[in-house]
């Protein structure tokens, strides 16, 4: 899925595998049901910006992968 700045998505399902990541997505709320908004995307492949209930959150492009979102 192609990302860009002001795009909301909504989490289908958060996939299993590194249980360290899962539990710190869980920590900050992505769960699934939730709605995060694309802040900023860094440029170089950095990570991205993203805003959840008020909270900014900042996440390597490579960890937003195990998220499954739709757009709304």
């Amino acid at each position: 899925m192609e990302l860009t700045v002001g795009q909301r998505l909504k989490i289908n399902r958060v996939e299993d595998g590194n249980r360290m990541l899962k539990r710190r997505l869980l920590d900050f709320g992505l769960i699934e049901g939730a709605v995060i908004t694309i802040q900023q995307i860094l440029p170089f492949g950095g990570p991205l910006i993203l805003e959840y209930e008020g909270t900014t959150i900042g996440m390597r492009q490579s960890d937003i992968k195990i998220l499954h979102m739709e757009s709304i």
